[in-house]
Protein backbone atom coordinates (compact mmCIF):
# COMPACT_ATOMS: atom_id res chain seq x y z
CA UNK A 1 0.00 0.00 0.00
CA UNK A 2 1.60 3.24 -0.82
CA UNK A 3 1.44 6.31 1.13
CA UNK A 4 2.25 10.28 -0.37
CA UNK A 5 2.38 13.32 1.86
CA UNK A 6 1.59 17.00 0.18
CA UNK A 7 1.82 20.28 1.59
CA UNK A 8 -1.45 22.21 -0.61
CA UNK A 9 -1.28 26.14 0.78
CA UNK A 10 -1.76 25.78 4.39
CA UNK A 11 -3.29 22.06 4.19
CA UNK A 12 -0.91 18.66 4.35
CA UNK A 13 -2.73 16.10 2.15
CA UNK A 14 -1.94 12.70 2.54
CA UNK A 15 -3.24 9.92 0.53
CA UNK A 16 -3.05 6.10 1.34
CA UNK A 17 -3.74 3.86 -1.82
CA UNK A 18 -5.69 0.63 -0.33
CA UNK A 19 -6.99 -2.68 -2.58
CA UNK A 20 -9.95 -3.57 -2.24
CA UNK A 21 -11.39 -7.53 -2.80
CA UNK A 22 -11.89 -6.79 -7.00
CA UNK A 23 -7.92 -5.79 -6.80
CA UNK A 24 -8.72 -2.64 -7.85
CA UNK A 25 -7.08 0.78 -5.83
CA UNK A 26 -9.25 3.88 -3.64
CA UNK A 27 -8.02 5.71 -1.49
CA UNK A 28 -7.95 7.09 1.91
CA UNK A 29 -7.37 10.84 2.48
CA UNK A 30 -6.55 12.64 5.58
CA UNK A 31 -6.43 16.43 5.23
CA UNK A 32 -4.29 18.62 8.59
CA UNK A 33 -4.59 22.58 9.28
CA UNK A 34 -2.82 24.03 11.95
CA UNK A 35 -2.24 20.57 13.45
CA UNK A 36 -5.76 19.77 13.10
CA UNK A 37 -7.86 16.88 10.78
CA UNK A 38 -10.33 18.48 8.62
CA UNK A 39 -13.10 15.94 8.23
CA UNK A 40 -13.30 15.10 4.38
CA UNK A 41 -16.72 14.78 2.18
CA UNK A 42 -15.91 14.08 -1.48
CA UNK A 43 -19.24 14.83 -3.42
CA UNK A 44 -19.14 11.18 -4.85
CA UNK A 45 -21.81 8.74 -4.11
CA UNK A 46 -19.24 6.13 -4.24
CA UNK A 47 -15.72 6.07 -4.43
CA UNK A 48 -13.90 5.87 -7.57
CA UNK A 49 -11.68 3.07 -8.06
CA UNK A 50 -8.31 2.21 -10.02
CA UNK A 51 -6.65 0.12 -11.84
CA UNK A 52 -2.84 0.67 -10.49
CA UNK A 53 -1.59 2.10 -7.30
CA UNK A 54 0.05 4.71 -8.74
CA UNK A 55 -2.81 5.93 -10.59
CA UNK A 56 -5.10 6.12 -6.99
CA UNK A 57 -2.47 7.91 -5.30
CA UNK A 58 -2.34 10.86 -8.14
CA UNK A 59 -6.07 10.87 -8.27
CA UNK A 60 -6.44 10.75 -4.99
CA UNK A 61 -3.79 14.02 -4.80
CA UNK A 62 -6.25 15.30 -6.69
CA UNK A 63 -9.75 14.34 -5.25
CA UNK A 64 -7.87 16.21 -1.76
CA UNK A 65 -6.64 19.02 -3.57
CA UNK A 66 -9.96 19.98 -5.02
CA UNK A 67 -11.75 19.40 -1.62
CA UNK A 68 -9.06 22.05 -0.03
CA UNK A 69 -9.77 24.63 -2.39
CA UNK A 70 -13.60 24.06 -2.28
CA UNK A 71 -13.18 24.18 1.86
CA UNK A 72 -11.44 27.69 1.33
CA UNK A 73 -14.03 28.78 -0.67
CA UNK A 74 -16.11 28.01 1.70
CA UNK A 75 -14.37 29.54 4.54
CA UNK A 76 -14.37 32.83 2.96
CA UNK A 77 -17.64 33.32 1.84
Amino acid sequence: MGKETIVHGKYILTVEAKQNERDAWYVQITVVKDGVTVPVHLPETSPPEWATEAEAIRGGIEQGRGFVNLHNQSASD
